[in-house]
């Protein structure tokens, strides 16, 4: 059957192109579940969805350093507790610049291009909880991202 139109517009899966995934800590409690940017759709703009597991031991400090990017971003923490939608059941630590912050509930942060901002750390676990993160910048791709980062 021949492709549909739009079909290229849906896109499952998770890929870096032509890059692998480099093993490493963590791959146990984070699974990427779909992620989209330029080199999968062109004009997409970058966007992963990914789910954090129980886990007994977190990562802590393991988690991505500190980083300014020269573009927006806004992340996403949504707890996965149907009759308490607003509660994470996970304790993260994440920096803005200087500033800690400690993430409880459901939420939506704004990153403004250049703010320093990790590392993220997973202090409390609970119950999966699902993350996302977003850049409209034109042109950027998971790979020049983590190259940025």
């Amino acid at each position: 059957m021949a492709e549909r139109k739009y079909q290229k517009y849906i896109v499952e899966g998770y890929s870096l192109g032509n890059i692998k995934r480099p093993p490493g800590p963590g791959l146990d409690w984070r699974k990427t579940i779909v992620n989209l940017d330029d080199n999968r759709v062109k004009g997409a703009f970058l966007s992963s969805f990914v789910w954090y597991t129980n886990i007994d031991d977190p990562p802590g400090p393991n988690s991505n350093s500190s980083h300014t990017h020269d573009f927006d971003e806004i992340l996403g923490f949504a707890g996965s507790d149907w009759e308490r939608p607003d509660d994470l059941n996970a304790k993260l630590e994440f920096w803005m610049d200087d500033e800690k912050y400690i993430l409880t509930k459901s939420c939506m942060v704004f990153v403004p291009k250049g703010l320093k901002h990790c590392p993220l750390k997973i202090l409390k676990c609970d119950r999966p909880f699902f993350h996302f993160d977003m850049v409209s910048e034109p042109g950027v791709t998971r790979l020049t991202r983590n190259e940025i980062a």
